[in-house]
């Protein structure tokens, strides 16, 4: 299961994902087009909105039957070097957000890295 959060001050917006299984972590995706593409992408799966008491906070948390997956490729959107620019490429993936999309958007945009 992912918890999901927001982060939000003045001049900031995150989207934090935490990987709630023993291997843990997060994923903390920063800049409006990312965050875009991991919610098209999140909407695809099971949520239940709950109450956080750890954090004092309210949460989505995902159920993806490819959860490991799914974070490691958000990890991936965020590590990405090249700005993320509303083009075809990111329009497409919009229009239909799927796990294999973005990992195939990504790869583009990696080669486009070297």
């Amino acid at each position: 299961m992912l918890s999901v959060y927001t982060f939000h001050n003045r001049n900031h917006v995150s989207l934090i994902i935490v990987r709630r299984n023993p291997r843990g972590g997060y994923v903390e995706l920063h800049s409006k087009n990312r965050i875009e593409i991991a919610v098209a992408v999140l909407n695809n799966y099971v949520m239940k909105l709950a109450w956080d008491d750890e954090y004092a906070a309210p949460m989505l948390y995902i159920f993806a039957d490819r959860e490991d997956e799914l974070f490691e490729t958000l990890g991936q959107l965020q590590k990405l070097d090249v700005r993320i620019k509303r083009d075809e490429e990111f329009d497409s993936l919009l229009n239909n957000p799927t796990l294999e999309r973005l990992k195939a958007f990504i790869m583009v945009k990696k080669l486009l890295e070297n």
